[in-house]
């Protein structure tokens, strides 16, 4: 799922329209709509922003070759929280 779907579903489901998040975010209602759209792709700062007005903390990792072909690629997964903390218990 693109990340423009998983924002919209979230504010969707916290009941929020569009032009309320952007309020929040201080955006305009079409810019918040085209990153929902997959047209535009918020930068690194306003995705943190976007993810801190809908209550998550915004987490990033660099994904190896060979993870990759383990992990679905959903970083808000809890796969993808048990996947890094295994990887990382095997190097100590």
């Amino acid at each position: 799922m693109e990340i423009g779907v998983k924002i919209r579903k979230e504010r969707l489901i916290q009941g929020l329209s569009t032009q309320e998040l952007a309020d929040k975010l201080g955006i305009s209602r079409g810019n918040l709509s085209m990153i929902e759209l997959g047209n535009t792709l918020p930068s690194l700062c306003s995705l943190s922003n976007i993810a801190n007005a809908l209550g998550y903390k915004l987490g990033i990792t660099f994904v190896s070759p060979a993870e990759e072909k383990t992990f679905s690629g959903d970083i808000f997964s809890t796969e993808f929280v048990d996947h890094r903390f295994s990887a990382n218990k095997k190097k100590q």
